[in-house]
């Protein structure tokens, strides 16, 4: 009887600390992932999707801006017209989860303008996909490569046979899936939100700074 009864406070005790702890249970949990107890970008997600680090943006623009001697920063945030106007272009919707501000890192060579990086992020399936493109002073794109994502299956988001497909395209060009870039089989979704993102960062450039080309 003694365990019976044991037992049944325990069974209380354990649907108490369930019923009114879960928010300290995902904060503890939270806080050890910001500490570094826990790694975040080992962690598994909802059907085992996970977040990854490919590249952190300084090795990035290092890639993509090789030739620049001089590096210079221009921080833009889009007004509500600009924004109205670029969706119009580009026939996307600026997500309202994402920043409209954008940091533009502007390469030279003996004071010529050579090229101009910029981020992105945008929705893949299993979460954002935060990405940097690269530009001509024309507007045209002449890389992208993939910072940081969170996927299950969309992983070929990230490699050179997808992304090389941007390469090249311009205002103008119809960077949309199943027209001019072939998806990733297995990631439509990633794939897609990649080519709106780029399309909608061609517009983004050729507002900013089409009049400058």
């Amino acid at each position: 009887m003694r365990y019976i009864k044991q037992a049944a406070i325990s069974a209380i005790g354990l649907a108490a600390f369930l019923l009114f702890r879960p928010i300290e249970a995902v904060y503890h949990y939270w806080s050890k992932c910001i500490s570094g107890e826990i790694s975040t970008a080992r962690m598994v997600w909802t059907e085992e999707a996970y977040a990854e680090v490919l590249i952190s943006s300084a090795d990035a623009l290092q890639i993509l801006l090789p030739h620049a001697d001089q590096r210079t920063e221009e921080i833009h945030r889009l007004t509500d017209e600009q924004v109205k106007t670029i969706e119009r272009r580009a026939h996307v919707t600026f997500d309202p989860e994402f920043s409209r501000e954008f940091h533009f890192h502007i390469g030279r060579s003996n004071g010529v303008v050579t090229a101009y990086a910029v981020e992105d992020t945008v929705h893949g399936k299993w979460g954002p996909i935060r990405y940097m493109i690269i530009f001509d002073p024309a507007g045209k794109v002449l890389d992208v490569i993939v910072l940081e994502y969170q996927e299950k299956r969309g992983r070929p988001v990230a490699e050179r046979r997808f992304l090389k497909q941007f390469v090249g395209k311009k205002a103008g060009d119809n960077v949309r899936l199943n027209k001019d870039i072939r998806s990733v089989t297995g990631a439509s979704m990633s794939s897609g939100g990649m080519a709106n993102g780029i399309r909608k960062m061609i517009h983004v450039f050729g507002e900013l700074y089409g009049s400058q080309s």
